[in-house]
């Protein structure tokens, strides 16, 4: 007795010793957990609040645009109410003009923590309240009864100005804004950064206090009381395994029997664990499980415990109130010191199927407008070969029949009738060019696209070639910028650069010494092709009216052309994903830029929008 008593005694200090180091260990990972706790907490608020700005930043992003969505479609509203005269447009436009207000109220409102974007606002607040007030003059016009398209035409010219000056204020407030917007994103990533890595750092010290106390504590314990916890250590595991699957998971016997029947398994088949321990498994999924096709030849599984089954497959579940579910199941056999235990991880796949015949409708939907589109475009090739021919023939009659009046009563027309006949001969070549100008424009709408690499210097070089071969007493400098490369459909793309350089030829014809460059710039990452010529240039007020088909800006007296090849440029270039605009002072010059993204490109601004 006295010696068990001794024995205590000197075992009591070690103990208290072991137990005030556990204790310790413990407090310094608790202090360090409040710490990391605080230092984390600080660390997401200031995450959270860069998150906002960055949010709010977008909000301002999709106010700009709804405001500017809702400004243009009040002034188509408007132009197809003054052209057709249908009151739905009318009101369609008056509704729409009301929602400019909200939106700009929208916009004010978020923005009001900006000085400089508040600034903006009252400008462009005057800009609107003009744009409105010539939207409804164009409609008090087209609502009397002496309607002039020409004179609502004139009042929508003269809310040009104001359109661009608003779109350039708009303009103005989304460079701002996204300015904002790479700030904070940066501000974010940082502050993301720092929270991270002292998380990681403190959690790696935590990591190591515990392992540290748990260290002394294993020391400590017996073998029969280790053991112990870590049969219950392993049982905690694996039932929070199972309850945390995303899955239903359900264990079965050597007998079929369900031992084990998660939370997800609850819901999935409508029982309680109560209602379904020591069930046969044939209860929820109608097919008999035998255990006697386990290969345990090689200590592993090799087939599917359900017959003729593998891992995955789909099979039907029946819930309480006997409705049929589809699921896929999959089986992980499992040997115990009880025996073979099954493990069945069921998933409902209801909303895979529904997605799946969802998919097959949109095929079939897909194929349906994809034989339309066939049809379409068969009828637009009839119709362009219609005009090609059927619409030529004619115009070649007129031209040559007049020529040869012409001729053959040289000297006995007078001069009204000779110039009557040159008159009737210009008219018809005229219409020629138009229609195959309309043809080329067709064609590069359905010609297909093939990109590859592109020596655009090159291209551009040889386009200049064919301009002096047919203009060889120019005297134009030309400047063409070297190694510019471009992944762009090459055929395509010569269109373009003719139409162009063309264009700054013809219109630097008049001037004593002409001179024409062609180069590129990079704007934000951007490369942006350019054409710039000290030509007569054009007035800004129209430059809106620039791209459009059969759209001039200088008589025909002057510069001949038929006005289609600014549009073939556009539609080019819209389909290589890029943009095309231009600048110009009269008398001054104009220069005409434009972008040819690569696909990567291309698909990255479109998942942006």
């Amino acid at each position: 007795m006295i010696s068990a008593i001794a024995d205590s005694s000197e075992a009591r200090p070690t103990i208290l010793s072991l137990e005030r180091q556990v204790t310790l260990g413990f407090a310094a990972a608790v202090v360090m957990l409040l710490v990391v706790g605080v230092v984390s907490y600080n660390s997401i608020s200031r995450f959270i609040v860069d998150s906002f700005w960055s949010r709010h930043t977008y909000e301002v992003l999709g106010a700009i645009h709804a405001l500017h969505e809702t400004t243009l479609e009040a002034e188509s509203y408007t132009r197809a109410y003054v052209i057709s005269g249908n009151r739905h447009y009318l009101d369609s436009d008056r509704a729409t003009v009301l929602m400019i207000d909200s939106r700009l109220f929208a916009l004010q409102s978020l923005t009001s923590d900006n000085s400089s974007q508040a600034r903006r606002i009252k400008i462009l607040r005057p800009l609107l309240a003009k744009k409105i007030d010539v939207m409804q003059r164009q409609c008090q016009l087209r609502e009397s009864s002496a309607f002039d398209l020409a004179a609502a035409m004139a009042i929508a010219e003269s809310g040009f100005d104001a359109t661009y000056q608003m779109r350039q204020v708009l303009t103005d407030m989304e460079a701002e804004e996204n300015r904002l917007l790479a700030r904070r994103r940066l501000e974010n990533e940082n502050s993301g950064r720092r929270a991270i890595l002292f998380i990681k750092s403190s959690a790696g010290l935590t990591l190591v206090l515990l392992t540290i106390a748990g260290v002394v504590i294993h020391r400590t314990i017996a073998a029969r009381t280790r053991s112990e916890a870590a049969l219950r250590a392993s049982d905690t595991m694996f039932r929070g395994l199972i309850e945390g699957a995303p899955d239903a998971m359900v264990i079965v016997n050597e007998k079929s029997g369900i031992e084990f029947f998660n939370a997800q398994a609850e819901a999935l088949f409508g029982y309680t664990v109560q209602e379904l321990r020591g069930q046969p498994i044939e209860l929820i999924i109608p097919q008999r499980y035998e255990t006697n096709q386990i290969d345990q030849t090689n200590g592993g599984f090799a087939s599917m415990v359900v017959p003729g089954t593998r891992v995955g497959r789909e099979l039907v579940g029946i819930r309480k109130d006997g409705a049929e579910i589809p699921i896929e199941i999959s089986l992980s056999p499992i040997k115990t010191p009880l025996g073979l235990r099954v493990s069945n991880a069921i998933r409902d796949v209801t909303r895979r199927k529904q997605e799946e015949q969802a998919l097959k409708n949109l095929n079939a939907a897909l194929e349906v407008r994809t034989a339309q589109l066939e049809v379409a475009n068969k009828e637009l090739e009839s119709f362009s070969y219609s005009v090609s021919h059927d619409l030529r023939a004619p115009l070649r009659s007129i031209d040559g029949f007049s020529q040869a009046i012409l001729e053959d009563n040289a000297g006995k027309l007078d001069d009204e009738s000779e110039d009557n006949l040159r008159r009737v001969r210009a008219s018809s070549q005229k219409m020629g060019h138009l229609i195959d100008d309309l043809l080329n424009l067709a064609r590069v709408s359905r010609a297909d696209m093939n990109r590859e690499s592109v020596d655009v210097s090159k291209m551009a070089r040889e386009v200049i070639d064919d301009l002096r071969a047919t203009n060889p007493d120019s005297n134009a400098e030309i400047s063409i910028a070297d190694g510019l490369i471009a992944e762009a459909d090459p055929r395509l793309l010569r269109v373009v650069l003719t139409n162009l350089l063309s264009n700054a030829w013809k219109f630097t014809a008049t001037r004593p010494t002409p001179r024409i460059e062609f180069g590129c710039t990079s704007e934000g990452g951007e490369t942006q092709y350019f054409v710039r010529d000290n030509g007569v240039g054009f007035d800004m007020t129209y430059v809106g009216k620039l791209f459009g088909a059969f759209q001039r800006l200088h008589a025909m007296a002057e510069f001949p052309g038929t006005g289609v090849g600014l549009a073939t440029v556009q539609r080019i270039i819209h389909r290589h994903g890029g943009r095309v605009w231009a600048d110009a002072e009269l008398q001054v010059g104009a220069t005409f830029r434009f972008t040819l993204p690569s696909p990567e490109q291309h698909f990255e601004l479109l998942k942006a929008a």
